[in-house]
């Protein structure tokens, strides 16, 4: 449910064994992108329900993800037991980064993948956390259900660009529009002439 007691429709829920963690934000945007197949993981249906069967007893965190929202870091673990409890989890509505990611040239740059990874204070990445998105045929992107706190963009686009990171100023004032510029791939010196 989010924050204001409403269901969520469409969240992704994945259980991670609280020893240990099993999928990470970018292996579950691959899954979902590129194999239509989210292994261990539902969705919550049109009352914010998810439903998984066959899971092992134990203790898991719930890792939620839904592109407006951010999971409420007061959720608690699920245990899974004989006769256990329904668990309830809140989601709360982000913030909106929207930006253009253009050339050398200045032109707009269409089909770039913009991973925004949020980092705790040691500069770990924090799973349920990231966002990936793609820039359109105009160059824009447009990143929803942002928490508070410090995130890193990595801007992933076609052979002819090098990727880039950058960090996302916190400080910055809402709907102020992010302009990212690609360099140009150099060649690797490493393969040498043939």
């Amino acid at each position: 449910m989010e924050d204001e007691g409403n269901p969520v429709v469409g969240a992704m829920v994945d259980l991670d064994p609280v020893e240990g963690a099993d999928f990470t934000d970018w292996m579950r945007f691959a899954s979902q992108k590129y194999f239509n197949h989210l292994p261990d993981m539902a969705q919550t249906d049109e009352q914010g329900v998810f439903r998984m069967a066959r899971v092992p007893e134990g203790v898991y965190n719930v890792v939620l993800s839904h592109p407006d929202f951010y999971p409420d870091p007061a959720n608690l673990p699920l245990c899974v037991a004989p006769g256990g409890a329904t668990w309830v989890g809140t989601l709360i509505r982000g913030a909106v980064l929207e930006g253009l990611v253009v050339g050398p040239d200045g032109a707009p740059v269409p089909g770039v993948q913009a991973l925004m990874f949020k980092r705790d204070r040691e500069g770990k990445t924090l799973k349920g956390f990231s966002k990936v998105v793609e820039t359109t045929d105009q160059g824009k992107f447009t990143v929803r259900g942002l928490s508070g706190g410090n995130y890193e963009a990595m801007f992933i686009p076609a052979a002819m660009y090098a990727a880039r990171r950058e960090e996302i100023d916190p400080a910055a004032p809402p709907g102020t529009p992010w302009r990212v510029t690609l360099e140009e791939r150099r060649p690797d010196k490493s393969q040498g002439a043939q």
